[in-house]
């Protein structure tokens, strides 16, 4: 199954900075980021700089850097 991971980060998406916020199934995306936009008083703008989306798959280790 897919997934995307949501990480709060500067505004640089160094790896130090991010900070595990959501996890969503596709159809569930959108409805998880309004969200994150509106308990953080986000722009549009703010949403590009500091959220970060991971897209990979449950029960699979072929994303990671190993």
């Amino acid at each position: 199954m897919t997934v995307y991971v949501i990480f709060h980060c500067d505004a640089w998406k160094m790896y130090d900075s991010m900070r595990l916020i959501g996890v969503a199934t596709k159809t569930k995306l959108d409805k998880v980021l309004k969200a994150i936009k509106k308990k953080c008083k986000y722009s549009d703008e703010d949403m590009e700089t500091y959220i970060y989306i991971h897209e990979t798959t449950t029960n699979d280790i072929k994303s990671m850097d190993i």
